[in-house]
């Protein structure tokens, strides 16, 4: 036996009219109990109530009569469920599947849609890089509902992708398209220290071979590697 306080009171406004139709359907089955429409009658109050009161002794017995009854009274209009259902949009820590729930509301709300279109919104809905992923996966066309929702929820499962760019890092598809970021020019040049001509050691200097070599000029911050006959300059 269940007890009816388990399902929330209805009195239109703390609550979808829809959603809370579906609690009480999901409750009842739950609990095997077949009588949905004498428990809704005994959870409803306020405005809700007043509603559900003027309907005929008989019609009060009828649970299809009762519900399409509080929708007609309750429900949000099918324009505006249409409205919110192109603009919704994934929220902050709301699950793949959750997100599909409220979209197949807003489209019951609004007359119903078929599956593809509630897939295409479903897709649309989502961060733009789960978007691109599942695009590259399948063409739209061929991508089911449940295939969408399937590796959406893989997809959100495991975070924001390792493959988006963060500040102060390096572009990944700089080897995959056969570039090399460029590395920044060194200020330091070489220099021959037995005749201070540039860019060759002392071992290869022909001007030391000839006996006629002299220092050209003192340099600044040099360095000596008399090894290998090479004077490094930091130039500023």
């Amino acid at each position: 036996m269940m007890d009816v306080r388990m399902i929330p009171e209805f009195d239109g406004s703390s609550l979808a009219a829809a959603e809370w139709l579906r609690k009480v359907e999901s409750a009842c089955r739950l609990c095997g109990i077949k009588d949905v429409v004498r428990v809704i009658g005994l959870r409803l109050t306020g405005a809700a109530f007043d509603v559900y009161d003027q309907m005929a002794s008989e019609d009060q017995g009828d649970l299809k009569k009762v519900q399409e009854r509080l929708l007609a009274a309750f429900a949000p209009d099918s324009f505006v469920a249409f409205e919110e259902f192109t603009m919704r949009r994934l929220r902050d820590g709301e699950t793949a599947d959750a997100f599909l729930a409220g979209l197949r509301r807003l489209a019951l709300l609004a007359g119903g849609m078929p599956d593809k279109v509630l897939a295409s919104a479903f897709v649309r809905g989502l961060p733009e890089h789960i978007q691109e992923a599942l695009r590259a996966g399948a063409p739209m066309e061929s991508l089911t509902l449940d295939e969408g929702l399937t590796r959406a929820r893989a997809m959100l499962a495991k975070g924001p992708s390792d493959s988006i760019r963060r500040d102060g890092d390096l572009p990944i598809v700089a080897a995959s398209n056969g570039t090399v970021p460029a590395l920044p020019r060194s200020n330091t040049s070489w220099r021959c220290y037995a005749c201070g001509g540039p860019n060759h050691l002392a071992r290869d200097c022909m001007t030391r071979r000839r006996g006629s070599y002299a220092p050209s000029r003192p340099v600044e911050e040099e360095n000596e590697d008399e090894d290998a006959g090479l004077v490094i300059i930091q130039q500023e």
